[in-house]
């Protein structure tokens, strides 16, 4: 049952991060892409440890790092979608206690993820133009990241829930 519930995790984030770099890029969207592998990323955090998390959103970054038309180098998604999954888990007990959080920790965490890229590509000494209208995509980032919580959020979690094993306790008299 745990190596169904690992490919279904794994067959959720290659078609949200498929989806991300063919049909969300060519939309022609003002400002940044907008982030469904991140917030897929953040909806299973929400699900899991600290560190489960940031293995898997690790390997989502390292996912969206290795699909074609990526602009950033390899490990700099990885290593900010790592972060960004860790800090979800670690404050999923602040997040999931109101309507309006998720959605504001989606778009925290859209925004996050630009300024996070930008900080490990230049400490790494990567020569790339990330700053080319940083504000705007930050802006948009954030909203891209709010709007596409709404839907997301709610889908990955019944599915996480629906394939998670439900444990069975024996009461004993």
């Amino acid at each position: 049952m745990k190596n169904f519930r690992f490919a279904l995790v794994g067959l959720g984030l290659v078609i949200s991060a498929v989806v991300e770099s063919t049909w969300l890029t060519l939309i022609g969207l003002p400002g940044a892409v907008p982030p469904l592998t991140l917030i897929w990323v953040m909806s299973l955090s929400l699900r899991r440890s600290p560190v489960n998390a940031a293995v898997v959103g690790f390997f989502a970054g390292l996912l969206m790092d290795l699909i074609p038309p990526s602009t950033t180098p390899m490990g700099v998604s990885a290593g900010a979608f790592a972060i960004l999954a860790f800090l979800t888990a670690g404050l999923k007990s602040y997040i999931e206690g109101s309507a309006i959080l998720p959605l504001a920790a989606a778009a925290g965490i859209g925004s996050l993820a630009i300024l996070l890229r930008l900080f490990i590509a230049v400490s790494t000494g990567v020569a790339q133009n990330l700053t080319d209208n940083l504000f705007g995509n930050i802006i948009t980032a954030a909203v891209y990241g709010a709007l596409l919580a709404v839907p997301v959020l709610p889908m990955v979690q019944w599915l996480d829930r629906f394939i998670t094993p439900r444990v069975t306790t024996t009461i004993v008299r």
